[in-house]
């Protein structure tokens, strides 16, 4: 099957999923095999599952679809044979490619949870089954028939990772953070909720779950995971734990935490901020971050307020100058004794915090006010 033979009937006449699948190993899987050296050598019939299962070539394949996407233009139309050149117009399938992109998605990280973490094994008979004879052999089959039935199916850890987070992958970029992904339980998954997509590359991802940065997998992706067990989410999750003047080192690995309670997002305007918390927060030094927790006694989701709102009011290059590395420490002293006339202290709400930052840094976009 070429792309040339993929026409709008040929979709109109097949389910959506059973048509995408069978696009996705003809057509397209062709085309990259032209495009990309490491699946030239790949047997045509073979080069789908290959691309499936491996998280590093998967990505590689996205890569070169973004950047080629013209090479892909006869499967990319719609039900009209109108070129579809987004991501939300339907195809003739009947999909979008960003629902396809999902599907993509979670089909390659259910097949790598089940391959770190295992399936569930079938259904043992028990020792006083009798095995022999036929009268044995159709008492096994009963029972075997009577453990498949639904809600006493035993369940594989991997499956309830994947029945857990499927909601939450939907974009081509989450395909690196499939390894990190593998080592959450499904505790941590559903705490996280839609905020999962906060974190866009291992690393920050890893940091978040307290995971040590060698862990964070992304130069290759489907090398083994280490034997230990997923990590629980550090206990600043809950915007209880307190950050001190006396850094230990590990506070800027874990203040970040703090983004993910969902009082922190009320308390910035709408909830939904327009950027990636987790990459702001990274970008903040010690120095700065010790002094505004340690001269203010803050909360670590006080901190992220002050942090994110400070950015939301002031853009990327200023905040660079204030939080950054090269941050003048007067300045954030400023910031502090502002804050200590303003009544900002450890029982401010998160509302009056982000009120009083976003007065702060109203007017002025480099500094705070002298």
């Amino acid at each position: 099957m070429n792309a040339t033979a993929v026409s709008a009937d040929f979709f109109r006449e097949a389910e959506p999923v059973r048509i995408i699948r069978a696009t996705l190993r003809g057509p397209v899987v062709g085309t990259l095999r032209r495009l990309m050296p490491e699946l030239s050598d790949v047997p045509e019939d073979m080069a789908y599952d290959h691309v499936i299962g491996s998280v590093h070539l998967l990505h590689r394949c996205f890569i070169t679809f973004r950047a080629q996407r013209s090479h892909f233009g006869d499967v990319l139309v719609d039900a009209s044979g109108r070129a579809v050149t987004d991501d939300v117009t339907p195809l003739a399938c009947g999909r979008s490619l960003e629902q396809v992109v999902a599907m993509i998605v979670c089909t390659a990280a259910r097949r790598y949870f089940r391959r770190q973490l295992g399936i569930a094994p079938p259904p043992q008979p028990s020792d006083n089954r009798r095995r022999d004879g036929l009268l044995g052999r159709m008492r096994l089959l009963t029972a075997a028939t009577a453990e498949r039935q639904p809600g006493t199916t035993v369940r594989s850890p991997a499956d309830e990772l994947y029945d857990c987070i499927k909601h939450h992958l939907l974009y081509d970029w989450q395909v690196p953070l499939v390894p990190t992904y593998a080592r959450m339980t499904p505790t941590q998954v559903q705490t996280l909720g839609r905020h999962l997509l906060d974190y866009d590359c291992p690393r920050k991802l890893a940091k978040a779950l307290g995971l040590p940065p060698g862990l964070a997998v992304e130069a290759d992706p489907d090398r083994p995971l280490p034997e230990s067990a997923p990590q629980p989410l550090p206990s600043a999750i809950s915007g209880g734990a307190a950050l001190g003047a006396e850094d230990d080192g590990t506070a800027g690995a874990r203040f970040a935490d703090a983004l993910l309670s969902a009082e922190v997002r009320r308390a910035l305007e709408s909830g939904n901020v327009g950027f990636h918390p987790a990459s702001v927060l990274e970008t903040v030094a010690d120095g700065p971050r010790s002094a505004l927790a340690g001269g203010l006694g803050l909360r670590l989701d006080q901190l992220a307020v002050v942090l994110l709102a400070a950015y939301g009011s002031m853009g990327s290059g200023a905040f660079g100058r204030v939080f950054g590395d090269e941050a003048n420490p007067d300045m954030i002293k400023k910031l502090i004794g502002h804050a200590r006339q303003g009544g900002i202290g450890p029982e401010t709400p998160l509302p009056d915090v982000a009120a009083f930052i976003a007065r702060v840094f109203s007017r002025v976009r480099t500094a705070p006010p002298g």
